[in-house]
């Protein structure tokens, strides 16, 4: 009896599996053949009009090659710049044709002569790339002078600080040091746009160099060597004896975690699109949550010689780059303010370490030393096109490019960037005033 009731439940069990799976198949050979008649209707109802199509081979292999640049992996709505040229700047760039440019242009700056004085703005960029080229080929060593430019930020890395003024930490990264970490701080006293007085902070220029490394992920082990090295260079000497205790270096496990949760945040909002003019940001002058007041603005500009020009009337913070300044006091706020000051030391102290010392400049490329040459001399000619822009290379343009050449690529340039901003003003989202891609 009770191996007749097995056998019987067996016999239901296996019919109710047979009807199960036949359900099953039925409903995979339907939704097949749905999609199999979705993509027949999609089909017939495109209409291409090949007078619109170029079928050149050059413009066949101008297709490809644009296709070749994309990297479909990223949304472009979150980052346009990265799907359009991932691909081309990882793969499209032979590295010996970007060493030769830079060994070139090398070449033409040590032949350069730069008066000590009276210095245009071409030749204030020459005197920052020697120096910068000089501490890369080992012919100076600038850690002295780097740690002294941190201390007077207020930053004290590997060491926590005593105390913590973030705003005077944002304005001497970028108008003493001219580091742009974290902002680029632009005054604008009195312009014709701003009457009473605007103070920009735009998104950094050099915290690109802390995301794209953060973004090339490295073994845990590597990661902890790399933080290992920076914090013996960084670590000054003889701070026990001044009231310092071993509890105030950071941790490895610290610095990554708050790193992680940071960088995360800010590369969303870094490549969203600026704003042009800059608009007002009243959300920074007065914020009591994180300690902000106009009063203690006005004296952390003091520091720098910018007090004197306010107007009467006061001013109004503005930037460009409204999404990111927003991402960054959200996460203060999230952080809270000791952890987000780690997080701008930890930022800023890499960002020196480029213009500190070789070993240290070979420790942030990963310790390959073919690497470091092209990828730094690339980092130092960035920072003197800051501060030159394209005349920075008015010499090498004339010693080695021809007038027809330039022009020939000037009209490449311009009709591409015709040609998109067009279909760009077709975009039901798209305001003129408002997009500006980096």
């Amino acid at each position: 009896m009770l191996r007749f009731d097995a056998f019987e439940e067996d016999s239901e069990n296996w019919l109710r599996n047979r009807l199960r799976r036949l359900l099953q198949v039925n409903a995979v050979l339907a939704a097949i053949v749905v999609a199999l008649l979705l993509l027949v209707f999609v089909l017939f109802s495109i209409k291409i009009t090949t007078q619109e199509t170029c079928r050149t081979p050059r413009c066949e292999d101008y297709a490809r090659l644009l296709g070749d640049a994309l990297n479909v992996s990223v949304n472009p709505c979150e980052s346009f710049t990265q799907f359009v040229c991932d691909r081309w700047t990882q793969q499209g760039v032979p590295e010996k044709l970007v060493a030769d440019a830079i060994e070139t242009m090398v070449r033409l700056v040590n032949v350069t002569y730069l008066p000590k004085t009276g210095q245009d703005s071409a030749q204030r960029g020459l005197a920052l790339y020697r120096s910068c080229d000089a501490v890369l080929q080992g012919q100076r060593d600038a850690l002295a002078d780097v740690k002294a430019a941190l201390k007077e930020a207020g930053i004290t890395w590997p060491r926590r600080p005593t105390e913590i003024d973030i705003p005077h930490t944002i304005l001497a990264t970028s108008l003493q040091l001219g580091w742009d970490v974290m902002f680029r701080v632009i005054p604008l006293w009195l312009s014709h746009r701003h009457p009473s007085g605007m103070l920009v902070l735009n998104s950094g220029r050099t915290i690109i160099e802390i995301i794209n490394k953060t973004d090339k992920t490295a073994p845990p082990d590597k990661r902890e060597l790399y933080f290992d090295n920076l914090r013996r260079y960084f670590e000054s000497p003889g701070n026990e004896s001044k009231g310092s205790d071993p509890g105030d270096l950071v941790s490895f496990e610290d610095v990554m975690k708050t790193e992680k949760a940071a960088v995360r945040v800010l590369t969303q909002a870094y490549y969203r699109p600026e704003v042009i003019p800059p608009a007002p940001f009243p959300g920074l002058m007065d914020n009591s949550s994180l300690g902000l007041s106009r009063a203690g603005w006005e004296k952390a500009l003091s520091r720098f010689n910018l007090a004197k020009p306010i107007p009467s009337s006061g001013f109004e913070f503005g930037t460009a780059n409204g999404d990111y300044l927003k991402a960054f006091l959200e996460l203060w706020a999230k952080l809270k303010t000791d952890k987000m000051h780690l997080f701008i030391s930890w930022c800023t102290v890499q960002v020196g370490a480029l213009f500190a010392s070789q070993e240290l400049i070979v420790n942030f490329y990963g310790g390959d030393h073919n690497a470091t040459q092209i990828l730094h001399g690339a980092f130092c000619f960035s920072r003197a096109f800051a501060v030159s822009g394209p005349n920075l290379f008015t010499r090498y343009n004339e010693r080695y490019q021809s007038s027809s050449t330039l022009e020939g690529a000037r009209r490449i340039a311009l009709s591409v960037r015709s040609s998109f901003h067009e279909r760009l003003r077709r975009w039901i989202g798209y305001k003129e005033k408002r997009h500006r891609h980096r």
